[in-house]
């Protein structure tokens, strides 16, 4: 006697059939509605006011803890039965509702935990480039919180569709449902339920396979096109020759401020979670001039560039800009210590965009740009790579370049050359001396000496939080205090 005899189910095709059609549409309704409600409840739960983050929380909360079935069983037998409500849903409409409830709930914590692990100094670059809110999540902040998103994101939709099962308990007509219902009248329990279990993997191995596209498509390891390996650049960036000259791309071009422009900061105190980490601090630098910012390890240098460009809040002090000039209308460039590129951009594009977006580029003139920045930092032939594919030092090269290449009037540096070695180090001291010669006003962070011995006008000083010393580079052979002096026999 055979087994199993699969013949049998096939006289039950159509309703088969029908069965899969409902869970198919079941699915899609739960996946497309859940996803987008999911989308809004997790960006609600990023949101600043404080009422609305609890009123979202409570919902994550409930409804991620609440068993599905539960939760189906409440909607379609408890809901007619409520006093003053007495509301009767279809069975599928309770099964839709109950899922995308619970489906909203996941999505919306995978939501806002791609949005948290974006690293912030990604959106505080965009920023001081001068992208829009919306230009941020459309080129930033999305994209990158995207690939962090796609493997939980399907992993979710998989168990979800295997989760839709349970609207058979309230009746409604779907594979489950239909297989119970015939096996009531075939009493072959295995033969059906094997073929329940095939037509579920036909259809969740595709969502697999799709994710697995999606991962490939956006993972750190791939390419924009074109071979992009960067071999022969990489020849070339260890063994051959650095200019020792600098030729900026259309320095003529460059719009600078009036000479004599001074940049005031005055009574700066501010800090994190109210906590003072710079007090009270004041000084004055001006255009053509180099300003280097020494100090040890959590003295709030990092703090102070961060705080004249607005990426924090003030406690008191303000920042401007003389000879009437306001600061707001000022071309502000930013290098942060991380010196981390746009990972989901090729190094082209990560000049690119920028020249399209905030300084109103068409795409060949960005590309043209870009080009000539990129052979000048000895990048081009890395210009289709990923920036993961690059060593630290060039990273640094190619944050520096996307900076410079919207022609800043006001350069803000932390650590510039941490990551070079001496030979692009040297190149960096004197493109950053040329651009100040040229009417730049450049604030530079940096603990290494040399730098600042070869490049700045003007040092301050921080020590716990104050300006303990400034004045001109000559301080540096004589100083007049202990923490600095300190500073430099360690150095």
């Amino acid at each position: 006697m055979d087994l199993l005899r699969f013949n049998e189910v096939w006289r039950y095709r159509e309703a088969l059939w029908k069965g899969l059609l409902v869970t198919v549409e079941l699915n899609l309704v739960v996946l497309v509605v859940g996803t987008a409600l999911g989308f809004i409840i997790g960006a609600l739960r990023l949101s600043r006011a404080p009422v609305v983050r609890g009123v979202t929380r409570v919902y994550v909360d409930l409804f991620r803890s609440f068993p599905a079935l539960v939760l189906l069983v409440w909607l379609f037998f408890a809901l007619p039965l409520m006093p003053g409500l007495q509301i009767r849903l279809s069975a599928f409409t309770c099964a839709a509702v109950g899922l995308t409830l619970n489906l909203s709930a996941f999505v919306a914590e995978i939501f806002r935990a791609g949005i948290l692990a974006v690293p912030k100094h990604h959106v505080d670059s965009a920023k001081v480039m001068g992208f829009s809110r919306w230009r941020i999540w459309h080129y930033v902040t999305g994209p990158i919180s995207f690939r962090i998103m796609v493997a939980p994101l399907f992993g979710q939709y998989i168990n979800q569709i295997k989760l839709s099962v349970l609207a058979s308990v309230i009746a409604v007509p779907e594979l489950l449902h239909t297989v119970n219902t015939i096996t009531t009248e075939t009493f072959r329990p295995l033969e059906l339920y094997a073929v329940l279990a095939g037509i579920f993997l036909l259809m969740l191995i595709p969502c697999t396979y799709l994710q697995g596209v999606f991962e490939t498509r956006f993972s750190k390891q791939s390419l924009t096109r074109g071979n992009g390996n960067g071999e022969k650049a990489a020849g070339r960036d260890e063994y051959g020759k650095v200019e020792t000259g600098v030729d900026i791309p259309n320095l003529a071009g460059w719009t600078m401020l009036p000479r004599g422009t001074g940049l005031n900061i005055d009574g700066i105190t501010c800090g994190y979670n109210g906590v003072s980490v710079l007090k009270n601090i004041s000084f004055r630098t001006d255009t053509c001039t180099v300003t280097a910012i020494l100090g040890p390890n959590g003295s709030g240098k990092t703090t102070l560039l961060k705080s004249l460009l607005g990426l924090m809040d003030r406690f008191a002090g303000k920042v401007a800009l003389t000879n009437g000039v306001r600061l707001q209308e000022a071309r502000i460039g930013y290098v942060s210590q991380e010196h981390d590129p746009f990972p989901h951009l090729s190094v082209e594009e990560n000049l690119i965009l920028p020249l399209i977006v905030a300084a109103k580029k068409s795409r060949e003139e960005a590309r043209q740009i870009a080009s000539r920045w990129l052979i000048l930092f000895h990048l081009e032939d890395y210009a289709n790579a990923r920036p993961n594919t690059l060593s630290g030092g060039q990273r640094q090269r190619l944050v520096l370049a996307r900076t410079l290449c919207l022609q800043p009037q006001i350069l803000l540096l932390d650590e510039p050359t941490s990551a070079m070695d001496f030979r692009w180090a040297l190149l960096v001291n004197k493109l950053v001396r040329k651009l100040a010669d040229a009417g730049l006003i450049v604030l530079a962070i940096s603990h290494g000496v040399g730098f600042v011995r070869a490049v700045a006008n003007n040092v301050v000083f921080l020590d716990h939080g104050t300006v303990a010393e400034t004045g001109p580079a000559s301080i540096l052979a004589k100083p007049q205090t202990e923490g600095l002096k300190s500073f430099l026999e360690a150095a």
